[in-house]
């Protein structure tokens, strides 16, 4: 009745003036949705995944300032 959908990104944050990496990580979230109306539902859910997703690489970022 349900199913999981999972998002993962790498992401690697470089400062070109120092030519450094600061660091490179993997991000993941996963969302579960209904099968019922299963288009608009997963649909919902990858939007929340990635929106989550988004926020911890903002908040991996921002943190070490």
């Amino acid at each position: 009745t349900e199913r999981k959908i999972t998002v993962t990104c790498s992401v690697s944050y470089f400062d070109n003036v120092k030519q450094k990496e600061i660091f490179s990580k993997k991000f993941s979230q996963f969302q579960v949705y209904l099968l019922s109306d299963v288009e608009t539902n997963r649909e919902v859910a990858v939007i929340n995944a990635i929106e989550q997703v988004s926020e911890d690489i903002l908040l991996a970022v921002v943190s070490g300032w």
